[in-house]
């Protein structure tokens, strides 16, 4: 079989990283399969010369007009099927179509884009559940939420995320990044992910009369919210959080495991891998108690606290929890539940089932 896998979001976070590891694993584990791969060169070029593998180089980006009436699909059309790691299914191709919805937020989450923008989502996400042969997506809740939105019959095929290779090849340091103690924070600052509930805690907590820091990994320059309230707390906490700017996947790392705990106060996700990266590097996770994290992390060593109380929140940091104690342990039952080995053996077994 011969398989095209649009893989333009390969050096993104999130969905980048996804792809990025499927594309990977199927390349060369899966060999008794053709890949026509579809990216930049830069997203892509490590594959050229691999005996299974075409390389279909475009610039077109996702969700432009070209991608829609001018994408190069005639190499496309000639494989058997056609694999989107999200809903930006390109015009014109005529072969049975695969792809993955992350989660729904933008229609759960009032607030987060103006009318015309949900609209014009909304449209994006119809067209490909409708254009799909069969959907995968990354919880259950994920999946009833599409149900919900989209009132489609269609196959949902939840394979739930796994850990990327690159921090099972991870090597610790031996040397502290930080000389003071400090929470960890791994995400957008985006209105639904409750980092103002995580800044008024870490206040609280020096209200106590502590000295505990919050460390935000992103560039402080180039944080995309119009939420004023987060600025302004921002601002107003000085030196007690810290933004790392951009960082190579070693440094994350370290900051992540050498952290008191990683941090997750949202209060909407499709799936939250950030604490699931902090407990196989060995550290402590604290998550707000929603519905899909306790589907991911229930069986998992992590402290859950009620979405957007900041007391209770405030409490587990005074606490400081170790609960991620025997370690190999927890990266036993991750690797088991959570690897794009896994991820990958689904969605090709799902493939080859229906083609």
């Amino acid at each position: 079989m011969k398989i095209a896998i649009d893989a333009r979001l390969i050096g993104n976070s999130g969905i980048g990283t996804h792809i990025e590891n499927i594309v990977s694993i199927l390349v060369y584990k899966y060999t008794r399969h053709h890949y026509l791969l579809i990216g930049s060169e830069k997203q892509i070029g490590l594959y050229r010369g691999i005996p299974n593998v075409d390389l279909l180089i475009t610039n077109i980006p996702q969700f432009s007009l070209k991608e829609l009436w001018a994408f190069p699909v005639k190499e496309i059309n000639r494989c058997d099927i056609f694999y989107c790691p999200y809903i930006n299914i390109p015009g014109r191709i005529k072969v049975p179509v695969y792809s993955t919805i992350h989660d729904v937020l933008f229609f759960d989450v009032k607030g987060l884009s103006s009318r015309w923008g949900t609209l014009l989502r909304w449209a994006f996400y119809k067209r490909a559940v409708c254009l799909s042969k069969a959907l995968f997506t990354v919880s259950e809740f994920s999946a009833t939420r599409i149900k919900k939105h989209f009132h489609t019959n269609k196959d949902i095929h939840v394979i739930l995320n796994g850990i990327s290779e690159q921090i099972k090849e991870y090597n610790p340091i031996k040397e502290r990044v930080y000389d003071f103690p400090y929470y960890v924070y791994v995400g957008n600052i985006k209105k639904h992910k409750g980092i103002d509930v995580l800044i008024k805690a870490i206040n609280e907590v020096n209200k106590r009369g502590f000295d505990i820091k919050l460390v935000l990994i992103g560039d402080y320059e180039r944080i995309k919210t119009k939420d004023r309230h987060v600025m302004d707390l921002l601002k107003s906490a000085g030196d007690k959080i810290l933004f790392t700017g951009f960082l190579s996947n070693d440094k994350l790392y370290d900051i992540v495991s050498q952290a008191l705990a990683l941090v997750l106060p949202t209060h909407y996700e499709g799936f939250g891998i950030p604490p699931l990266e902090s407990l196989y590097l060995g550290g402590n996770a604290i998550i707000t108690d929603l519905p899909v994290l306790r589907e991911v992390y229930s069986e998992l060593p992590v402290v859950f606290f009620k979405d957007g109380d900041i007391k209770a929140l405030a409490d587990w940091l005074v606490l400081s929890p170790q609960l991620n104690t025997d370690i190999m342990q927890t990266r036993q039952y991750i690797e088991s539940h959570y690897s794009f080995d896994i991820v990958v053996e689904k969605i090709i077994r799902v493939i080859e089932n229906r083609y």
